[in-house]
């Protein structure tokens, strides 16, 4: 439930007219709550929901205990207490903590802190369930068991470098505290859920321990299981484990379905002025927020309704007053806590003086909501068939955290079927009476936020908790236990049948391929274009993106908003996609809203298209992640077309005629691949009526994409700082090149991405207590490749932390790991590949992958023996093909600070100072 408004996005086209046509409306009904619930003699709660069409269980332990219970001067507390508690040994220090269990387990686990409440989930096999169970019990027992002062100073220090990142390195997580301190001032919704480094600094360990002690309690918890097992056998299972703390008499004077959570505050006396912060943003941003009912008030549907609307009436009254040169982008999003919500609007501005009148429009949106001029209803229909769709399309992935908050709420275990009726109920009528008390004048909040570059978000220092010589860290090759053995890697790692779907080639040259998945009724159509690479004859940089934005196809997708489905458009360098996901039952309509699209998509507005992407180039310009995006790629593909980016000069010298002439020659049949999976069987009726939507697809010239020439590989290692003064971190990207896809050893490249994550977390995130954590991530085009190790670092740690990563790599080429290292990566390579391909939603992507790449159909089956046989030889071997040496390296932040230390540490980077443009000038 607390969901921010992607509906916004999915329905921007706002009102759609209302069909009568049987076809077009929303099909398909929730399957009965099969489940059972109780509350235990300790004030426990428990929901068990059947599902016997999945082969896995989710469980979730949910705390009545958020930030919101944080002591006043020591915010932060509830997160970081959920750090903290995977830290747990329930047999004592030195002994495998939870975190070691769960990773030894198999199962796909993580937590999240709220304001109002945490939860921990685990997703496994339904014979882990048992395991889950036990370590969800010694959590509950003693959520800090073995936790010594060393490991709470680690995490301290990791906590405080995510409120960094996600507050400094990222500026607009600070905009939107900004809005959320004066929308809610004095309250505890304006303040961060993970604290500040300074309000941290002020926590002990003995404070979470009191702390944890006084709000982790039975009475206090609500557990959700949703598995394929007889609800009431699985509901046994759980009294089993929990014992005493089912039964026994632990009760705790806050009962989780009693909560009354925080109040909204008092509206504002009068209309507020704008009110200005300077930041090291690259354009400025007025938000206006307003504050609205919460979740317990039962108003949810009303307030996605309102969004999706509030966003169209702005973006209208934008284009009618001409501002479109002034506002860059408008956005609209609803977050939403317990006891309130807040209605957000973003308008980007070329220039902060434009500020008041951006506001007016805003402001006026909002009235225009309450009056007959705008069709409201046609709006709230469509969001309402929306909501009832996504809603029905989780059955496939059931979200146990979310079944707890809606019990919470609502006091019903039926989250699908009680949140349908809510939607059914609340949206058969006018948003009129929502908009009218709430969206009012004189309760808008507006924030600007302006580009400085010589300020600092700034943030306070707690120093280092400990010495540099801790060697601990969570996932970590050298863990307490063994990793499982071959039988067991491939008893997780199954074979997914890929290969068993159904494949032709229709006569215009169209691969179709349908696929049987599951048995709930969940479909997904997806249409793969291999296109000519970007940057190569023919395709100048920014035409494709151009020739896209501009055109529209005479279908429009109103069709799938009304039955609800979601649709998704993916351009790459070498491929687009076009998606659709909904009911199966509305097939059909899917099938048409893909083929019309492919077949109907024409330029209709080239002239202001263009103009907006000239804009968002010279912007880019200034951008620092992409100028660091930019960088990576050039360092990577020296000199060739997949480092392509537009340029403001490239963007106004393309004309109509090139985006009609790439439209002609991408969007054909003989380039493409139809993908259909859903439950359906591929049976003779949908094969007739996917020929009747894509058998008239004309074939055009039947050519093929062309292929870029293969990639020259980096002559030696660059260093590029790009700098971004005020900035408190530095941004680390150490790229290397890699085999390409096919051909590949895919299980030692994966064993090495997680080696790689590992160990630089160990040394980086745990030893040194100067980032957040370490990602690594791969770049995949049809002629290269690539490996790119990501993280945030404190600023004065850059020059050192860049060391470690080079030398990470360095030394998995030098010599094997050790047998154990390698059998606990093959262990992680075979975790990751258990959940890829268990519902519709995940394994499109694969069948996509197979499609634009050419792999062979069985690519994906032939993976699990791979990875079973994994050894320390594969994976130095991968290691050597790595361009260790010639990295592209990319660093993102001060340049006054940066540069001496890079220097001093042997680097010689090339410094990038981004333009002040003149747009942005007062």
């Amino acid at each position: 439930m607390r969901r921010s408004s992607f509906v916004a996005a999915a329905l921007a086209c706002g009102a759609v007219a209302a069909c009568s046509h049987a076809r077009y409306k929303p099909k398909g009904q929730l399957l009965p709550y099969q489940g059972f619930s109780t509350t235990f003699p300790t004030g426990m709660r428990l929901v068990v929901y059947q599902r016997q069409q999945v082969d896995r269980f989710m469980f979730a332990a949910s705390y009545r205990a958020g930030a919101v219970d944080d002591p006043g001067g020591k915010e932060g507390m509830a997160h970081l207490a959920e750090h903290l508690a995977f830290r747990a040994a329930p047999d004592g220090h030195g002994r495998p903590r939870i975190f070691d269990q769960l990773i030894a387990s198999g199962m796909a686990f993580n937590a999240f802190t709220t304001q109002d409440h945490t939860d921990y989930w685990e997703i496994g096999k339904p014979e882990d369930l048992a395991a889950a169970l036990a370590l969800e019990v010694a959590r509950l027992r003693d959520p800090l068991a073995g936790v010594t002062e060393d490991d709470f100073a680690i995490e301290r220090d990791v906590v405080v470098s995510e409120y960094r990142e996600g507050f400094e390195t990222d500026p607009e997580g600070m905009e939107v505290q900004w809005l959320l301190e004066r929308a809610f001032p004095g309250h505890v919704y304006g303040r961060p859920i993970g604290g500040t480094p300074e309000s941290l600094g002020h926590i002990t360990l003995a404070d979470v321990r009191a702390w944890l002690k006084s709000r982790y309690q039975p009475a206090a918890t609500v557990l959700v299981l949703v598995s394929p097992m007889p609800a009431r056998e699985a509901a046994a299972l759980v009294l089993e484990k929990f014992g005493a703390l089912a039964t026994g008499d632990r009760g705790f004077p806050e009962d989780p379905l009693r909560y009354q959570p925080p109040g909204l505050p008092p509206p504002p006396a009068e209309e507020l002025p704008i009110v200005r912060h300077g930041a090291p943003v690259t354009q400025a941003h007025l938000w206006v927020g307003w504050v609205v009912p919460g979740l317990y008030a039962h108003r949810s549907p009303h307030s996605f309704a309102v969004a999706v609307a509030l966003g169209a009436v702005v973006r209208a009254k934008v284009a009618d007053q001409r501002l479109t040169e002034e506002v860059t982008d408008v956005d609209t999003n609803f977050y939403e806590m317990d006891g309130a919500g807040i209605m957000l609007v973003r308008v980007g501005l070329r220039r902060p003086k434009d500020a008041e009148r951006a506001l007016a429009i805003v402001k006026d949106a909002a009235f225009l909501l309450r009056t007959t001029d705008y069709p409201r209803q046609r709006t709230v229909l469509a969001v309402r068939d929306y909501l009832l769709v996504q809603s029905y399309l989780q059955m496939e992935r059931l979200s146990a955290p979310a079944v707890s908050e809606f019990l919470r709420a609502f006091g019903t275990p039926d989250y699908l079927g009680g949140w349908q009726k809510l939607v059914a109920a609340q949206l058969s009528f006018d948003i009129d009476a929502y908009a009218n008390t709430f969206l009012t004048r004189d309760r808008a909040i507006p924030v600007l936020v302006v580009p400085d570059r010589n300020l600092s978000i700034g943030a306070v220092s707690v120093g280092r908790s400990r010495a540099a010589s801790t060697a601990d860290e969570l996932e970590d090759e050298a863990s307490q236990l063994p990793a499982p053995g071959t039988d067991k890697v491939l008893a997780m790692a199954l074979p997914p049948g890929l290969d068993r779907a159904e494949r032709r080639i229709f006569p215009n040259g169209l691969t179709v391929v349908v696929a049987k998945r599951g048995t709930l009724p969940v479909a997904q159509v997806s249409l793969v274009v291999r296109t000519d690479a970007e940057g190569t004859p023919g395709v100048p940089p920014g035409l494709p993106r151009l020739a896209l934005g501009a055109s529209r196809a005479k279908f429009l997708a109103r069709q799938q908003i009304k039955v609800g489905a979601g649709v998704r458009e993916h351009l790459a360098p070498e491929y687009l996609v076009r998606a659709e996901r909904g009911s199966s039952a509305n097939l059909d309509v899917l099938l048409e809203g893909v083929a019309r699209w492919a077949r109907d998509l024409e330029v209709t507005s080239f002239l202001p298209t263009r103009y907006a992407h000239e804009r968002t180039a010279r912007r880019n310009r200034q951008a620092t992640d992409v100028l660091a995006r930019r960088a990576l790629l050039a360092g990577l593909f020296p000199g060739h077309p997949y480092a392509a980016f537009p340029a403001p000069d490239q963007v106004e010298q393309l004309r109509e005629g090139q985006a009609d002439d790439w439209l002609l020659r991408e969007l054909r049949p003989g380039r493409a691949t139809l993908l259909v999976v859903s439950d359906q069987e591929p049976g003779p009726e949908l094969w007739s009526a996917i020929e009747g939507e894509f058998g008239g697809w004309t074939t055009g010239d039947g050519s093929i994409p062309v292929a870029p020439a293969a990639a020259p590989l980096p002559p030696k290692r660059t260093v590029v700082l790009i700098d971004r003064p005020g900035a408190t971190q530095a941004l680390l990207s150490v790229g290397y090149r890699a085999p390409v896809c096919a051909g590949r050893d895919e299980p030692a490249l994966e064993a090495i991405r997680w080696l790689l994550r590992s160990r630089l977390n160990r040394r980086i995130r745990i030893e040194e207590g100067v980032s957040y954590g370490v990602q690594v991530y791969g770049i995949e085009r049809r002629e290269a490749a690539a490996l790119v190790a990501t993280t945030a670092v404190d600023q004065g740690a850059a020059a050192s932390s860049l060391g470690t990563m080079l030398e990470a790599a360095r030394s998995l080429a030098a010599k094997p790991v050790d047998a154990r290292a390698a059998a606990r990566a093959r262990w992680q390579v075979a975790r990751e590949y258990a959940f890829e391909f268990d519902t519709v939603g995940n394994v499109t992507p694969a069948f996509e992958k197979v499609a634009w790449l050419g792999l062979a159909p069985d690519y994906f089956e032939r993976m699990p023996p791979s990875i079973a046989t994994l050894g320390p030889e594969r994976i130095q071997a991968m290691a050597r093909t790595l361009t260790v040496g010639r990295e592209a390296v990319v660093i993102v932040g001060d340049g006054r600070a940066l540069e001496p230390q890079l220097l001093k540490a042997g680097f010689e980077p090339e410094v990038v100072f981004p333009p002040k443009e003149q747009e942005d000038a007062e």
